[in-house]
């Protein structure tokens, strides 16, 4: 039916062209897609099919989206068309939310999976050895700068970069990246 009623614990809306719209977006976006029916019934005009589904989505740190459920397909037997897809997930919708925070690969094998692994553990020191060394090479010209502003004319930085607050918080990154160095380099993971 051009209006069935597609529903999963995220949204519901009707219409198969914006299903099949939505389809297309994920699928860009998707790879190492995993589905598996386990189980179906039919009873009277309604399907429903048991499943599990897994897929790596495509952003910088690789994580799979993971879920089983059921969708229930309920049938107009006159038209023989499908009026009603209605998905139900196993597991809740913030499970499967917060599991997209961890990368796939059980090795991280860059920054961002690094990062994003240690944030789903709430490893905030990994995660700031993963943006310390970025954070002092952004901050480094902006404490130049204003070093350099207070040598010639005896103020700061005048106008967007200008500010003490900017100032002292480039500061605080360039201080706090350097130590940071420092620390990675006596604990032998100089190399995040």
């Amino acid at each position: 039916d051009p209006q069935c009623l597609f529903a999963d614990p995220f949204v519901s809306f009707r219409g198969v062209d914006r299903f099949k719209k939505n389809v297309a977006n994920l699928g860009a976006l998707i790879s190492d897609v995993e589905l598996q029916i386990t189980k179906w019934d039919v009873i009277d005009n309604t399907l429903e099919a048991h499943w599990k589904f897994s897929a790596v989505l495509d952003l910088p740190w690789k994580p799979r989206l993971a879920a089983a459920g059921s969708t229930t397909h309920i049938i107009d037997v006159n038209r023989g068309l499908v009026v009603e897809h209605i998905e139900r997930w196993k597991s809740e919708p913030g499970e499967v939310v917060a599991r997209l925070l961890k990368p796939a690969a059980k090795i991280p094998t860059n920054p961002w999976e690094v990062f994003m692994a240690s944030a789903s553990k709430g490893d905030y020191k990994t995660m700031w050895y993963v943006v310390s060394r970025r954070a002092t090479f952004l901050a480094a010209p902006v404490l130049i700068a204003s070093l350099a502003a207070h040598q010639v004319t005896g103020q700061g930085l005048p106008g967007f970069l200008g500010g003490s607050f900017t100032e002292v918080l480039a500061g605080l990154l360039v201080v706090a990246g350097l130590i940071t160095e420092v620390v990675m380099y006596s604990e032998g993971t100089g190399q995040v």
